[in-house]
């Protein structure tokens, strides 16, 4: 074989393994893009020294509407401010935008510095797709500047959106929410509703005796009317007893997702019940 057809056969080699190369490439993105459409949004913080926490999420509700689901709290023993709100399904539409345009589905992350800062809180961040594919990922991999100005530019139009919108009923805490959980009662058993969001209520069992209390966990959900009549919303036992330890407190939820309209309601447990407003 002479010098010359080595030479040719080497150039033809190279030419392949650049076409191969740059196809594997170019399907591996026609891949990635082939997601289906976003259903679902999700941005969180925590993990800070006091036991903050911060949650946004934008999810598909028809093929009209997106609901955005907010939470926060400004340390760890206070009850969660929460607000819902109705946006156009547009808003998701955009963000998806955003995801295809900086293709997020391949972030470039810095190399990871020595540097450790032990009481720092995370972001974390996650896109949920019809074709059952997630993109999930946090900034304790060290994001890009670029990769942090996409980001922020989807939370902004989240954050727009729900500006202009009027936000769904909500529960009407009983205390401002910078007061902390109170105290456990001495004496007495108290129950309380702490939370409503995205259709769960979430209440409290506070035991102040001395001796554990069982619970048979019969629970019933009514909403009152201005004239004085009730309709119950709820009502079935739980499928196991709890114990509420002594000088203690046991956090539950409601056995179903249930949407409240704006009024006063009663919740009971067993012998006991409380009264809450959602406005």
């Amino acid at each position: 074989m002479t010098k010359q057809k080595i030479l040719t056969i080497l150039v033809i080699l190279i030419i392949l393994a650049i076409v191969i190369t740059a196809l594997f490439f170019i399907f591996r993105e026609l891949n990635a893009k082939r997601h289906g459409a976003l259903n679902s949004y999700t941005w969180s913080f925590g993990g800070d020294m006091v036991g903050s926490y911060r949650y946004r999420r934008i999810e598909k509700v028809d093929e009209d509407r997106a609901m955005v689901h907010c939470l926060q709290a400004a340390q760890h023993n206070q009850d969660p401010e929460t607000a819902e709100y109705y946006v156009p399904i547009s808003v998701l539409q955009e963000v998806e935008r955003l995801y295809d345009q900086y293709k997020i589905y391949r972030f470039p992350f810095l190399p990871e510095s020595h540097v450790k800062v032990l009481d720092a809180g995370s972001d974390s961040y996650s896109f949920s797709f019809a074709s059952g594919r997630d993109a999930d990922f946090s900034d304790r991999k060290i994001i890009s500047e670029s990769g942090c100005s996409h980001l922020q530019e989807i939370d902004d139009v989240i954050l727009n959106a729900i500006r202009d919108a009027e936000p769904l009923p909500g529960l009407v805490p009983d205390r401002s929410a910078e007061d902390r959980i109170p105290e456990i009662p001495r004496n007495t058993v108290t129950l309380t509703v702490y939370e409503y969001f995205r259709g769960l209520l979430y209440f409290r069992i506070a035991n102040g005796f001395d001796e554990n209390l069982e619970l048979p966990m019969h629970v019933s959900l009514y909403r009152l009317g201005e004239d004085g009549s009730t309709e119950m919303l709820y009502d079935a036992a739980y499928t196991s007893p709890r114990t509420v330890y002594a000088d203690n407190i046991q956090e539950e939820v409601l056995g179903q997702s249930i949407s409240l309209a704006a009024g006063q309601y009663r919740l009971t447990v067993d012998d006991y019940e409380t009264e809450f407003e959602i406005r």
